[in-house]
């Protein structure tokens, strides 16, 4: 599940984590969601409002990359997870956020 994030990952990795440099340097990512999780956010409070400052084009955006096994999630905790799965409730559809818990569990399965 390894990449080399693109300048569209890099400024959507900028909006979610502003006080990153990602201008002078980059970070070495090969995802969003799981440094976010892990290095950026202290708590669930702050997972969910950087979370928030995505925008459905953009969610929709990462929703690809998972389906298409470049973004990984089975780092992220269930109650991460859960916030996610929220967001995507909220902003794209119920049905995405039951299709992405499916995939998920089928990836942890596997």
């Amino acid at each position: 599940m390894a990449r080399i994030l693109s300048s569209k990952d890099l400024k959507l990795l900028k909006k979610m984590v502003p006080e990153l440099d990602t201008d002078n340097s980059s970070p070495g990512y090969r995802s969003l969601l799981s440094p976010i999780s892990k290095h950026f956010s202290s708590s669930t409070s702050e997972f969910h409002q950087r979370l928030e400052r995505l925008s459905g084009p953009e969610l929709s955006y990462l929703i690809g990359l998972i389906f298409l096994g470049e973004e990984c999630l089975t780092c992220l905790s269930d109650e991460y997870l859960e916030i996610l799965l929220d967001k995507i409730r909220r902003d794209i559809s119920s049905q995405k956020a039951e299709d992405l818990r499916e995939f998920l569990g089928y990836i942890k399965e596997g």
